[in-house]
Protein backbone atom coordinates (compact mmCIF):
# COMPACT_ATOMS: atom_id res chain seq x y z
CA UNK A 1 0.00 0.00 0.00
CA UNK A 2 1.39 3.37 -0.99
CA UNK A 3 1.09 5.90 1.84
CA UNK A 4 1.01 9.67 1.61
CA UNK A 5 3.37 11.12 4.22
CA UNK A 6 3.61 14.48 5.97
CA UNK A 7 6.73 15.76 7.72
CA UNK A 8 7.70 18.67 9.98
CA UNK A 9 10.43 21.06 8.83
CA UNK A 10 11.34 24.35 10.54
CA UNK A 11 8.26 24.05 12.76
CA UNK A 12 6.03 23.85 9.67
CA UNK A 13 4.02 20.98 8.26
CA UNK A 14 5.06 19.84 4.76
CA UNK A 15 3.52 17.32 2.39
CA UNK A 16 1.91 15.16 1.31
CA UNK A 17 4.73 13.22 -0.38
CA UNK A 18 5.03 9.60 -1.42
CA UNK A 19 7.09 7.03 0.48
CA UNK A 20 9.81 7.15 -2.20
CA UNK A 21 9.98 10.95 -2.11
CA UNK A 22 10.25 11.05 1.68
CA UNK A 23 12.84 8.26 1.61
CA UNK A 24 14.92 10.24 -0.90
CA UNK A 25 14.82 13.36 1.32
CA UNK A 26 15.98 11.34 4.34
CA UNK A 27 18.69 9.34 2.54
CA UNK A 28 20.11 12.43 0.79
CA UNK A 29 20.48 14.28 4.09
CA UNK A 30 17.97 16.99 3.15
CA UNK A 31 16.02 15.94 6.25
CA UNK A 32 17.57 14.61 9.49
CA UNK A 33 16.77 11.05 10.50
CA UNK A 34 14.89 12.37 13.55
CA UNK A 35 12.39 14.31 11.43
CA UNK A 36 8.84 13.93 12.73
CA UNK A 37 6.57 12.24 10.17
CA UNK A 38 2.92 11.22 9.99
CA UNK A 39 0.61 9.25 7.71
CA UNK A 40 -2.96 8.04 7.85
CA UNK A 41 -3.35 5.35 10.47
CA UNK A 42 -0.80 6.76 12.94
CA UNK A 43 -2.12 8.20 16.23
CA UNK A 44 0.52 10.95 16.38
CA UNK A 45 3.73 12.30 14.82
CA UNK A 46 6.74 9.99 15.17
CA UNK A 47 10.47 10.16 14.28
CA UNK A 48 11.34 8.77 10.87
CA UNK A 49 13.74 6.35 12.59
CA UNK A 50 10.69 4.39 13.76
CA UNK A 51 9.99 3.29 10.18
CA UNK A 52 12.66 1.01 8.66
CA UNK A 53 11.12 1.32 5.21
CA UNK A 54 12.06 5.02 5.23
CA UNK A 55 15.63 4.54 6.46
CA UNK A 56 16.74 1.83 4.07
CA UNK A 57 16.29 1.83 0.31
CA UNK A 58 13.79 -0.77 -0.73
CA UNK A 59 15.21 -3.64 -2.77
CA UNK A 60 13.05 -5.76 -4.98
CA UNK A 61 14.07 -9.17 -6.25
CA UNK A 62 13.29 -9.96 -9.86
CA UNK A 63 10.50 -12.57 -10.09
CA UNK A 64 11.56 -15.98 -11.25
CA UNK A 65 10.80 -16.69 -14.87
CA UNK A 66 8.23 -19.50 -15.16
CA UNK A 67 9.38 -22.56 -17.03
CA UNK A 68 6.14 -22.88 -18.92
CA UNK A 69 3.52 -20.34 -19.78
CA UNK A 70 0.04 -21.52 -18.94
CA UNK A 71 -2.54 -20.82 -21.63
CA UNK A 72 -5.15 -18.25 -20.80
CA UNK A 73 -8.72 -19.42 -20.50
CA UNK A 74 -11.19 -17.95 -22.94
CA UNK A 75 -13.07 -15.04 -21.51
CA UNK A 76 -16.40 -16.89 -21.59
CA UNK A 77 -14.91 -19.88 -19.72
CA UNK A 78 -13.44 -17.87 -16.87
CA UNK A 79 -14.90 -18.99 -13.58
CA UNK A 80 -14.37 -15.68 -11.77
CA UNK A 81 -17.37 -13.90 -10.37
CA UNK A 82 -18.48 -10.37 -11.11
CA UNK A 83 -15.94 -7.73 -10.09
CA UNK A 84 -16.64 -6.12 -6.75
CA UNK A 85 -18.01 -2.59 -6.95
CA UNK A 86 -15.59 0.16 -5.94
CA UNK A 87 -15.56 0.87 -2.23
CA UNK A 88 -17.33 4.07 -1.33
CA UNK A 89 -15.94 6.25 1.41
CA UNK A 90 -18.47 7.06 4.12
CA UNK A 91 -19.47 10.61 4.78
CA UNK A 92 -16.90 12.48 6.82
CA UNK A 93 -13.99 10.44 5.48
CA UNK A 94 -12.01 13.64 5.07
CA UNK A 95 -12.17 14.09 8.83
CA UNK A 96 -10.68 10.62 9.33
CA UNK A 97 -7.68 11.60 7.20
CA UNK A 98 -7.18 14.99 8.86
CA UNK A 99 -3.51 15.62 9.51
CA UNK A 100 -2.66 16.50 13.12
CA UNK A 101 -0.70 19.68 13.68
CA UNK A 102 3.06 19.36 14.00
CA UNK A 103 4.15 19.53 17.66
CA UNK A 104 5.54 22.86 18.90
CA UNK A 105 8.10 23.10 21.69
CA UNK A 106 8.34 26.54 23.31
CA UNK A 107 11.72 27.81 24.46
CA UNK A 108 12.27 27.89 28.22
CA UNK A 109 12.95 31.08 30.12
CA UNK A 110 16.59 30.22 30.92
CA UNK A 111 17.43 29.44 27.32
CA UNK A 112 15.87 32.76 26.32
CA UNK A 113 17.84 34.53 29.07
CA UNK A 114 21.20 33.31 27.74
CA UNK A 115 20.15 34.17 24.19
CA UNK A 116 19.25 37.69 25.35
CA UNK A 117 22.61 38.03 27.09
CA UNK A 118 24.47 37.02 23.92
CA UNK A 119 22.41 39.43 21.82
CA UNK A 120 23.15 42.25 24.26
CA UNK A 121 26.88 41.55 23.94
CA UNK A 122 26.79 41.30 20.14
CA UNK A 123 24.38 44.19 19.71
CA UNK A 124 26.44 46.29 22.10
CA UNK A 125 29.52 45.87 19.91
CA UNK A 126 27.51 46.73 16.80
CA UNK A 127 25.99 49.83 18.36
CA UNK A 128 29.19 51.06 20.06
CA UNK A 129 30.86 52.32 16.87
CA UNK A 130 28.05 54.63 15.64
CA UNK A 131 27.38 55.75 19.22
CA UNK A 132 31.03 56.80 19.65
CA UNK A 133 30.86 58.76 16.42
CA UNK A 134 27.68 60.44 17.67
CA UNK A 135 29.26 61.24 21.05
CA UNK A 136 32.27 62.90 19.41
CA UNK A 137 30.01 64.93 17.12
CA UNK A 138 27.73 66.09 19.94
CA UNK A 139 30.75 66.93 22.10
CA UNK A 140 32.03 69.29 19.43
CA UNK A 141 28.59 70.88 19.11
CA UNK A 142 28.47 71.33 22.88
CA UNK A 143 31.90 73.01 22.94
CA UNK A 144 30.72 75.46 20.29
CA UNK A 145 27.44 76.05 22.12
CA UNK A 146 28.77 76.82 25.61
CA UNK A 147 30.57 80.08 24.65
CA UNK A 148 27.37 81.29 23.03
CA UNK A 149 25.31 80.48 26.12
CA UNK A 150 26.83 83.46 27.94
CA UNK A 151 25.42 85.80 25.33
CA UNK A 152 21.92 84.42 25.95
CA UNK A 153 21.84 85.30 29.65
CA UNK A 154 22.58 83.62 32.92
CA UNK A 155 19.72 81.13 32.76
CA UNK A 156 20.64 77.79 34.38
CA UNK A 157 18.75 75.89 31.68
CA UNK A 158 20.78 77.39 28.85
CA UNK A 159 23.93 75.23 29.32
CA UNK A 160 21.74 72.14 29.74
CA UNK A 161 20.27 72.41 26.26
CA UNK A 162 23.17 70.67 24.46
CA UNK A 163 23.35 68.02 27.20
CA UNK A 164 19.66 67.16 26.89
CA UNK A 165 19.89 67.19 23.11
CA UNK A 166 22.90 64.87 23.23
CA UNK A 167 21.11 62.43 25.55
CA UNK A 168 17.90 62.32 23.51
CA UNK A 169 19.83 61.93 20.28
CA UNK A 170 21.78 59.00 21.71
CA UNK A 171 18.60 57.26 22.89
CA UNK A 172 16.83 57.67 19.55
CA UNK A 173 19.79 56.39 17.56
CA UNK A 174 20.22 53.39 19.91
CA UNK A 175 16.52 52.50 19.50
CA UNK A 176 16.81 52.84 15.73
CA UNK A 177 19.83 50.54 15.58
CA UNK A 178 18.05 47.97 17.77
CA UNK A 179 15.05 48.15 15.44
CA UNK A 180 17.19 47.48 12.36
CA UNK A 181 19.23 44.75 14.11
CA UNK A 182 16.20 42.74 15.24
CA UNK A 183 14.12 43.44 12.14
CA UNK A 184 16.85 42.23 9.80
CA UNK A 185 17.77 39.01 11.61
CA UNK A 186 14.23 37.97 12.57
CA UNK A 187 12.82 38.54 9.08
CA UNK A 188 15.82 37.00 7.29
CA UNK A 189 16.82 34.10 9.56
CA UNK A 190 13.97 33.80 12.06
CA UNK A 191 16.38 34.47 14.93
CA UNK A 192 18.97 36.95 16.13
CA UNK A 193 22.58 35.70 16.53
CA UNK A 194 22.06 34.99 20.23
CA UNK A 195 18.94 32.94 19.54
CA UNK A 196 20.69 31.07 16.72
CA UNK A 197 23.43 30.03 19.15
CA UNK A 198 20.85 28.66 21.59
CA UNK A 199 18.77 26.90 18.91
CA UNK A 200 15.59 28.96 19.22
CA UNK A 201 13.67 31.17 16.82
CA UNK A 202 10.83 33.70 16.77
CA UNK A 203 7.65 32.97 14.80
CA UNK A 204 4.11 34.30 14.53
CA UNK A 205 1.29 32.62 16.46
CA UNK A 206 0.40 30.66 13.29
CA UNK A 207 4.02 29.54 12.76
CA UNK A 208 4.73 32.05 9.95
CA UNK A 209 8.01 33.96 9.74
CA UNK A 210 8.19 37.41 11.34
CA UNK A 211 8.30 40.43 9.01
CA UNK A 212 10.96 43.15 9.22
CA UNK A 213 8.49 45.65 10.72
CA UNK A 214 7.20 43.19 13.31
CA UNK A 215 10.72 42.03 14.20
CA UNK A 216 11.91 45.60 14.70
CA UNK A 217 8.80 46.54 16.68
CA UNK A 218 9.37 43.53 18.91
CA UNK A 219 12.77 44.93 19.93
CA UNK A 220 11.13 48.22 20.94
CA UNK A 221 8.44 46.37 22.89
CA UNK A 222 11.19 44.35 24.57
CA UNK A 223 12.55 47.59 26.02
CA UNK A 224 9.15 48.09 27.64
CA UNK A 225 9.46 44.66 29.29
CA UNK A 226 12.84 45.72 30.68
CA UNK A 227 11.73 49.18 31.81
CA UNK A 228 8.98 47.62 33.93
CA UNK A 229 11.64 46.15 36.25
CA UNK A 230 11.81 43.12 33.95
CA UNK A 231 8.30 42.10 34.97
CA UNK A 232 7.44 41.76 31.28
CA UNK A 233 9.89 38.85 31.02
CA UNK A 234 8.46 37.09 34.08
CA UNK A 235 5.12 36.65 32.34
CA UNK A 236 6.72 33.72 30.48
CA UNK A 237 6.91 31.78 33.76
CA UNK A 238 3.11 31.74 34.10
CA UNK A 239 2.15 31.50 30.42
CA UNK A 240 1.46 28.08 28.86
CA UNK A 241 3.17 29.24 25.64
CA UNK A 242 5.98 31.01 27.55
CA UNK A 243 5.05 34.42 26.12
CA UNK A 244 6.60 37.59 27.52
CA UNK A 245 4.97 41.01 27.44
CA UNK A 246 6.57 41.85 24.08
CA UNK A 247 5.41 38.50 22.69
CA UNK A 248 1.83 39.40 23.63
CA UNK A 249 2.18 42.86 22.08
CA UNK A 250 3.64 41.63 18.77
CA UNK A 251 1.80 38.25 18.53
CA UNK A 252 5.03 36.23 18.50
CA UNK A 253 6.23 32.97 20.01
CA UNK A 254 9.76 31.77 20.78
CA UNK A 255 10.10 28.09 19.88
CA UNK A 256 12.81 25.48 19.60
CA UNK A 257 14.27 25.36 16.13
CA UNK A 258 13.34 22.18 14.27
Amino acid sequence: MEYQWYYAENRQQKGPVSSDELKALLNSGSLPATTLVWRAGLPDWQPATNFPELREPATQEAPEKPSEVEPLLPLQEASHGEPAPPEEFPQGADDLLAVPEAPVYYAGIWRRFWALLLDDLIGGMVITIPMRILAITLSKIQQEWLPLSGLMGDSIATPLIPLVTSFLGSVLIALFLEFVYSGFFLSRYGATPGKMALGIQVVRSDGARVSFLRGGSRSLAENLSAWLLYMGYLLAVFDDQKRTLHDHICDTRVVMKG
